[in-house]
């Protein structure tokens, strides 16, 4: 089964003035295909072409987290009216000037932020500070390096770009175990603050990779189309399970159902 993409543009453009301002477009387009061009970029998230090549600077790594955690749970026109502020209190992205700065905790963030779980996610962006101001080539050496072990280990089968960004983002989303096959960064490196598989995949795609994110939306939209229209769900189970197992968790049921979803988009 194959998406209508055409379609899909056109159901979105039917709501071009909501989605123009709660993205902060300015001048929205009047064709659906130039329309959605101006939604990818309003979230800049176009995919790199070979995102294990990058070089990407902990600032970016940072900015990334924040928006994914930020993001979830958040209407984005709350984003776009507070990030200067955030921005500003977040040293523009800059983890080691925060996580040396003793007047940003938990709860002078939280209100800036003004998001549903605004504590949680502070708590989370701070974590995220730290860990980065301990590692100052975190792409490179934990995200390439885990991504590169975990392709290799995949052999022969292989992982495509998007599956092995969900192989990441099923990582990051509860650590390692005895059975995952990376051995170069530490177990503590490897469970992401503030993510589970959907946020995880979002701050992947906020790095530029390409692949789908399973969130609470997708899931009941995709469960509609395999009741009415056949998405073929179930078909995606067996690979689904062999990237969980391959990350080393085995008997997640939760786990293979998101890898599933995203599978299916």
């Amino acid at each position: 089964m194959q998406f209508d993409l055409d379609l899909l543009r056109e159901r979105v453009f039917t709501k071009r003035d909501k989605i123009a301002s709660d993205y902060g477009i300015a001048d929205p387009a009047d064709s659906p295909t130039d329309f959605a061009a101006q939604v990818i970029d309003a979230i800049d998230q176009r995919p790199a072409k070979n995102p294990l090549d990058q070089h990407i600077t902990n600032n970016t790594v940072f900015r990334a987290a924040v928006a994914a955690i930020w993001s979830s749970g958040t209407d984005w026109k709350v984003v776009l009216r507070r990030r200067a502020d955030v921005e500003a209190t977040l040293h523009q992205y800059d983890p080691e000037k925060l996580a040396n700065d003793p007047d940003v905790t938990v709860a002078t963030l939280s209100p800036k932020l003004g998001s549903r779980f605004q504590k949680a996610h502070a708590a989370a962006i701070l974590k995220w500070a730290e860990r980065l101001a301990g590692n100052p080539d975190y792409y490179q050496e934990a995200i390439c390096s885990v991504g590169k072990q975990l392709r290799s280990a995949a052999e022969p089968a292989g992982l495509t770009d998007g599956e092995l960004m969900i192989a990441l983002a099923v990582l990051f989303s509860a650590g390692a175990t005895t059975q995952t096959p990376v051995n170069t960064v530490p177990a503590r490196e490897l469970k992401a603050p503030g993510m589970g598989i959907a946020i995880g995949c979002e701050f992947l795609r906020n790095l530029r990779w390409s692949g789908f994110k399973p969130d609470v939306h997708i899931t009941r939209l995709f469960d509609h189309w395999a009741a009415i229209h056949h998405l073929p769900l179930a078909a995606q189970r067996t690979r689904a399970e062999e990237i969980v197992r391959l990350v080393g968790r085995r008997r997640r049921d939760d786990m293979i159902r998101s890898v599933q979803y995203a599978l299916a988009g």
